[in-house]
């Protein structure tokens, strides 16, 4: 009898658990998962009867086949998406997120004469300097030469500082043309455009059906992998609970066959000694307030006031929530976690909420995560080039996902990668093609992000 191979996959998010399904009727599928639950950012909570993810999850397909995949695991609520941004620190005053027309034309209705001469310089200079090229030096230049120096100043600059803790003029340009990030005509602007987009209410049901078929170890971090002869993985070095005492995490190895196939959507700098990758985590801190949210929409970004980027109204994104009160969440991006100071994050908050939306907390908690955003500098990408060459000289090991091929991607890009994963790696046999075609495959799945 023909032992059946075994194919582990590091990391039990969106994207693990959609390869998971595609391969468990040709592989028994093993999945390590570093928490206590599978679904990753996309992990329904309940916080007293409010429903959240870690952030905004809004379900949207780009085709049909990914509309079909949703439909069959979850009932979609389909609705409009607006993003609003305050510049001002208010919320009776915002503009349009993505940025349109009719939003600079009402800053220059409100900025003085001489402010706007020295944008409209600045719009020359850029304007000028890539007449003939458009290969930007920076994303502070690819941001004005496409909304101009105005747009850029009060909606983009500060923003961007506080979200990757470095100035614009330092960050690159690789991941911009992936975001909606040029000025449109309609206004207001749908987030999502005409996809396919809404909330289920609930992720829940949806995993529920993905782990069907597949093994789950939970609490195992993989951390490390033991690698002879250059190439060949033989363990997984993880922190799992002990066999004797589960609440004694310690140091274990996972046996590695050599045909067993290996697919990692965590972060692969922790795989290559010397390399460190550059991330940003995020402090959400979600308040249960007394009342219906104030809020203008279900995601509010702030640019220039306050510690935090943007506030989630959930009621608003996916129409469930609590009679009488309602669930919103701060969102405080960070470098290290010294930074996140509760006490003063609480006083602000507190001080906002009481302000600005005429309440009152009723409770309040805090979900601190690493690692949730690549940071997008030139010195990053040569890290993750070296980590990439690396790892794809490993036999039998792909890496995919936001943090497996550090890209800022949503929970249908995470998906999509996994099938266009399998889909090569069925046309080869599940055989390891070597570095090089490794290589190009798995920097092809960084060429569309979105």
């Amino acid at each position: 009898m023909v032992r059946k191979r075994t194919a582990f996959i590091i990391g039990g998010g969106i994207t693990g658990l959609s390869l998971a399904e595609k391969l468990k009727d040709e592989f028994n599928v093993i999945v390590l998962e570093k928490n206590n639950f599978i679904g990753g950012m996309c992990k329904t909570h309940d916080f007293k009867g409010h429903k959240h993810e870690f952030g905004p999850h809004i379900l949207y397909a780009k085709t049909d086949e990914q509309k079909e995949w949703w439909s069959r695991y979850l009932t979609n609520i389909l609705k409009d998406y607006y993003v609003r941004v305050s510049i001002d620190g208010n919320i009776d005053n915002t503009y349009d997120f993505p940025i349109t027309k009719s939003n600079i034309d009402r800053l220059i209705e409100n900025k003085p004469k001489e402010e706007l001469l020295i944008h409209e310089k600045k719009d020359k200079e850029i304007r000028s300097k890539y007449a003939e090229r458009k290969d930007f030096e920076s994303f502070e230049d690819y941001i004005i030469y496409h909304i101009g120096s105005l747009g850029y100043t009060y909606f983009v600059k500060n923003y961007n500082k506080k979200q990757w803790g470095i100035d614009p003029k330092d960050m690159g340009t690789e991941w911009a043309s992936s975001r909606p990030l040029t000025l449109k005509d309609q206004s207001p602007y749908k987030m999502f455009g005409e996809a396919w987009a809404g909330h289920p209410g609930d992720y829940t049901p949806l995993f529920d059906k993905l782990e069907e078929g597949i093994e789950i170890l939970y609490n195992y971090d993989v951390i490390s992998l033991d690698i002879i002869n250059e190439t060949r993985i033989q363990k997984l070095i993880v922190k799992a609970p002990s066999q004797v005492n589960e609440n004694e995490i310690t140091t274990q190895s996972i046996i590695i066959a050599k045909d067993d196939l290996i697919f990692n959507t965590s972060n692969l700098d922790k795989y290559v000694d010397g390399v460190e990758m550059a991330w940003r985590g995020i402090a959400k801190v979600y308040c249960i307030i007394d009342g219906e949210s104030e809020m203008p929409d279900y995601s509010t970004t702030f640019p220039n006031n306050y510690r935090w980027t943007r506030i989630m109204d959930y009621k608003k994104q996916g129409n469930i929530g609590v009679d009488g009160t309602a669930l919103i969440s701060f969102a405080i991006p960070y470098g290290d976690k010294k930074e996140i100071n509760k006490i003063d994050i609480t006083s602000e908050i507190e001080t906002f909420i009481t302000e600005k939306l005429n309440t009152k907390i009723i409770d309040i908690k805090f979900d601190i995560q690493d690692n949730i955003y690549p940071v997008s500098t030139d010195e990053n990408t040569e890290n993750l080039d070296k980590c990439l060459k690396h790892v794809c000289k490993l036999n039998n090991f792909y890496t995919l996902g936001r943090l497996g091929i550090s890209a800022y991607i949503s929970m249908s890009r995470g998906i999509q990668m996994s099938w266009d994963l399998y889909e090569w790696l069925n046309l080869n046999g599940f055989k390891d093609p070597g570095l090089e075609e490794k290589l190009k495959m798995t920097k092809g799945l960084r060429e569309d992000l979105w």
